[in-house]
């Protein structure tokens, strides 16, 4: 109310359904005795206290709520304000202004909001006649049709301007929709519409429904609940199960637009004396109890259900045979514990429950308890603890223990069968070329990279080259191949094939036919030194060997990438003696081939380790027993 003056008059008004009236949808403002020329105009909030037209002053404002209607229907609430003018007497000013009878302007305001939020404000313009007005000098000013600003059921707050302290100030409160909504105005007022709710019973399927309304294409929303106040939970079916009706159910629709406050509520089975929708209740009907030993035995009991029932619950004793054989009532407890409908409560899951308790309860015998609901002809029970005596639960325990631990075997062996299996997906070490360049190294780190995600081991020269520069060639070739041995996946070494590879496998055979010492004398000079040469040089002295062996094709093979640089491109022709039987495989279109091969190779090496996992160390440069 920020806009409204300070030392107004408040005048609180209520408005009922009675008091309303409906007309047209047109706005219109009625001059009495004294003005001419009334029209009414908006007027901005922040502008109220600016100065108005005209010597007059509001004396009383009088609100009715009314309903515009275009044609008697589409319906809105709507204000009719009446407004009581003073017009102060004036000095005679004749001489300066031709007479005390001149006509002129004058002007008030009219402004409508709430407690919590910014109204609209009206301001009504009109000429003024002193002449003829009565000998009071008050006249009315009528506006009809204005909008209000407020929503039904809520308080308009209508201030006026000018005024004399104590400002007229009315508080009206406006018809809620529940007293505005009578069948003869349903289909006129959109937010007194609601869906309609047919529901069909069948005794085999359930409970179906069907939704009408006003507004076609428009799926109106759903909810079932158990006792008119119960909790209402959304559904999203036309059918409910035969196992789900009840007397106590009901259903609520509303339109997903607008008011969601305002539906249709439909109780079909209210007061219905039909066997087979109560023998749902009683089917549904649960009853738990629990012992507490603390200063004398005390059973607790719970009642549950899907509606509210008028019951009774008493203790009983089992005979010898047990309590499927009747169960004898402890007299005097019965009248204590009658169930009032009004007692119940409704839990989050939707279900009605009742507890209470039996005090000093004697312990030599099972503790049970019966159940008569009142419009049954027989009782319910008897209902007992379950009480497991401890061998039992002993051996129950054990049985727990058993399955958990042969989970936790089963986990186990598939763990080690995984990591086995993970082992024989095998080991790569990939070489670089004699003469590689950087094109080419990527082309030899890509690959490194595609058989890593493959699941294999894989060590790329490229990844080294700070570890291969301290050790130098030789020691760290040996210790890729002495860890490829330890690591038991019968991994494979892959020499990549360029043009300079085949001139140094050339020269090695050249040297060894003059009966030189290939390692001794190292790879001859090029004008770019490269520890990847070395190694290169140094990998051939294992191929010679292992093909001194008849190994070279199990630990070797050669790759020929298709996008390996012209002038450095192997060409496909005749490979050198040393090479000669070695496996080649041109990437990446044979990519796959020699994956398997290196999987393959991998899972024979294994087998291989199994059967000969006592012998000796070998070195694995020579295959030598260490």
């Amino acid at each position: 109310m920020s806009g409204l003056p300070v030392g107004c008059l408040l005048l609180l008004v209520c408005v009922t359904a009675v008091a309303l009236e409906i007309r047209g949808n047109d706005a219109r403002v009625r001059c009495s005795q004294g003005l001419s020329d009334c029209r009414v105009s908006d007027w901005p909030m922040d502008a109220w206290f600016e100065p108005v037209e005209g010597k007059v002053v509001v004396q009383g404002v009088q609100a009715r709520a009314q309903l515009c209607c275009r044609n008697r229907r589409q319906c809105t609430l709507c204000l009719a304000v009446e407004l009581q003018i003073h017009i102060p007497p004036q000095p005679d000013t004749s001489e300066d202004h031709g007479g005390g009878g001149r006509p002129t302007n004058g002007s008030v305001r009219v402004c409508c909001e709430t407690q919590t939020t910014q109204g609209v404000c009206h301001r009504v313009r009109f000429t003024l006649h002193p002449d003829a007005l009565p000998l009071s000098s008050t006249t009315q000013l009528s506006l009809e049709g204005q909008p209000v600003c407020a929503p039904y059921g809520s308080t308009a707050l209508l201030s006026v301007q000018p005024c004399r302290p104590p400002c007229p100030f009315l508080a009206l409160t406006l018809p809620s929709l529940d007293d505005v909504c009578s069948p003869a105005l349903l289909d006129s007022i959109e937010e007194c519409d609601v869906p309609r709710i047919t529901a069909v019973f069948h005794p085999v399927t359930g409970l179906g429904l069907e939704l009408g309304g006003r507004r076609p294409g428009r799926p109106a929303l759903l909810c079932l609940l158990y006792e008119a106040d119960g909790h209402c939970r959304s559904i999203n079916t036309t059918t409910i199960p035969l196992w789900a009706v009840t007397t106590c159910m009901c259903l609520q629709a509303w339109w997903p637009t607008g008011d969601q406050t305002r539906r249709a509520m439909s109780c079909p089975f209210t007061n219905h004396t039909e066997a087979l929708i109560q023998r749902n209740e009683d089917r549904n009907l649960s009853v738990s109890l629990a012992l507490v030993e603390r200063s004398g035995a005390l059973l607790l009991w719970n009642l549950s259900g899907p509606c509210r029932l008028a019951a009774q619950v008493w203790p009983c004793r089992p005979g010898q045979a047990g309590p499927h054989h009747g169960c004898k009532e402890i007299r005097g407890l019965r009248n204590a514990s009658r169930l009032e409908t009004s007692n119940w409560r409704q839990t989050q899951e939707g279900r009605w429950e009742i507890s209470g308790a039996f005090n000093s309860f004697d312990l030599r015998f099972p503790p049970c308890v019966m159940v008569k609901v009142n419009r049954m002809k027989h009782d319910l029970g008897p209902f007992c603890i379950n009480t497991i005596p401890t061998a039992s639960r002993w051996r129950w325990n054990l049985l727990i223990i058993a399955m958990v631990t042969l989970i936790l075997l089963a986990v186990l062996l598939l763990y080690s069968q995984h990591n086995k299996i993970k082992t024989v997906r095998g080991q790569a070490l990939v070489l670089s070329p004699p003469d590689a360049e950087e094109g080419l190294c990527e082309l030899v780190c890509g690959l490194g990279s595609s058989l890593r995600e493959q699941g294999l081991g894989v060590s790329v020269d490229q990844w080294s080259r700070a570890e291969l520069c301290s050790l130098g060639p030789l020691p760290w070739l040996y210790a890729q191949l002495l860890r490829l041995e330890k690591q038991g996946g019968g991994g494979r070494v892959v020499l990549v094939l360029t043009r300079g590879a085949l001139q140094r496998a050339h020269q090695w055979t050249c040297l060894s036919g003059r009966e030189e010492d290939p390692l001794r004398t190292g790879p001859p000079a090029t004008t770019a030194p490269s520890p990847y040469s070395d190694v290169f040089w140094a990998c051939l002295a294992c191929v010679a060997g292992a093909r001194g062996r008849g190994q070279a094709g199990e630990r070797f093979l050669l790759v020929d990438f298709e996008a390996c640089p012209r002038e450095l491109a192997w060409g496909g022709g005749p490979l050198p003696e040393l090479l000669e039987g070695l496996s080649v495989f041109r990437l990446p279109s044979q990519s796959q081939a020699l994956l398997l091969e290196l999987t393959r190779g991998a899972a024979t090496h294994t087998k291989a380790q199994q059967r000969t996992a006592s012998g000796p160390e070998m070195d694995p440069l020579t295959h030598q027993t260490l």
